[in-house]
């Protein structure tokens, strides 16, 4: 799980590649379910959690520039 206080600290151009990499992260485990291979469910809590962590710091740094 990533804390907020370290996605603060990052820049944008950083969380964007921490979004894509986790987004990356999410289909895979998506295949992988999706074949029957996958039984770590609790990872797509976590996943989703953090993606909607990382879009959150990003939609913060944009209202902070606006």
């Amino acid at each position: 799980m990533i804390k907020v206080s370290v996605l603060r600290n990052k820049t944008k151009e950083e969380l964007i590649l921490m979004l894509n990499n986790l987004l990356r992260e999410r289909f895979k485990n998506n295949i992988n379910k999706a074949s029957g291979d996958f039984t770590k469910n609790h990872l797509f809590l976590l996943l989703n959690k953090n993606i909607a962590k990382i879009y959150t710091i990003i939609n913060e740094k944009r209202e902070r520039i606006l």
